[in-house]
């Protein structure tokens, strides 16, 4: 039994040209001679694929080795690189379900986005003054609209107030309730309540009896459905209702009223799941609203 393992490590275990067995020490578990290894010269053959079609920043996070992948990315290992299976450092991580080895990969990654963001924008120190100033107000005020809002609503009856607990059951019972109404005191639709009761089941059921157009209905704050489901991080309900409103309606839209963007809604809010459907749906996160702020500036 050992010899047969013995015999297919070393079966992984090809040397390099450059003379370093990159398997031999990732199946060691050997972080010291790495740091050995790269204190005297150069790593060759870092980002270059073993006999078993793995880079060595894929085995190590493959064998759940967290200090081997921290010194391999200190190295500069490329996380984006594709192995036989056409997976990524990026896949092996998420497939690994540990938190320090997504956290390591995923960190490194937003800090690279970061920085090309900002050497994109390109800004003078004062104009970053200005640009910081901004988005400290808006996230003010976003904050402000987000904490004073449900306190601001009339006292609800009936169908709102189904809406607006988030009671799933209660509205299946009303089939027949109209619930393209809009005589709520803000202008608010079914569907907004359906979305500020935060219950994506609500909004589901809501979705299932309204026409594409109430994505589309503003309140008198000149919100969507859309604009409150990007700032309460219901991602399920804003990916549905994008794609029933993709040729009417445009992502990087902004709002009639308080000039926000869905965008910039779900990255002030600190909503990474929602920012994510934005993503996968085409947003631009360096469209700038009225503000001048981008979701680009505010991440930043």
């Amino acid at each position: 039994m050992i010899s047969s393992v013995s015999n297919l490590i070393n079966g992984f275990s090809t040397k390099r040209p450059d003379g370093i067995n990159w398997s031999q020490l990732i199946h060691a578990r050997n972080v010291g001679q790495v740091r050995h290894l790269a204190g005297s010269k150069s790593l060759p053959g870092i980002d270059q694929q073993m006999s078993d079609g793995v880079y060595p920043l894929h085995a190590a996070i493959r064998l759940g080795d967290v200090e081997m992948a921290k010194e391999l990315m200190k190295q500069k290992a490329d996380p984006s690189l594709r192995d036989h299976q056409n997976l990524s450092a990026y896949d092996y991580a998420i497939l690994s379900e540990k938190k320090e080895l997504m956290e390591l990969l995923f960190s490194q990654e937003a800090g690279k986005a970061l920085e090309q963001a900002l050497a994109k924008t390109n800004h003078t120190l004062s104009e970053s003054r200005k640009i910081q100033s901004q988005v400290v107000q808006l996230e003010g005020h976003l904050r402000q609209l987000m904490a004073t809002h449900s306190a601001s609503l009339p006292p609800l009856t009936g169908l709102h107030q189904v809406l607006a607990e988030g009671n799933v059951a209660a509205l299946k019972l009303m089939e027949s309730a109209d619930l393209s109404q809009n005589n709520h005191s803000h202008h608010m639709t079914p569907l907004h309540l359906a979305v500020l009761s935060r219950n994506e089941e609500m909004v589901k059921e809501v979705l299932r009896r309204v026409s594409d157009k109430e994505c589309l209905a503003k309140d008198s704050y000149g919100m969507t459905p859309m604009h409150y489901a990007a700032m309460y991080g219901l991602a399920g309900s804003l990916d549905e209702m994008l794609k029933r409103v993709k040729k009417e309606f445009h992502i990087d839209a902004i709002d009639s009223r308080q000039q926000h963007s869905l965008a910039n809604l779900a990255v002030v809010a600190q909503q990474p799941k929602a920012l994510a459907v934005l993503c996968q749906h085409g947003v631009n996160l360096d469209f700038a609203s009225k503000s001048g702020c981008s979701a680009t500036h505010l991440l930043a």
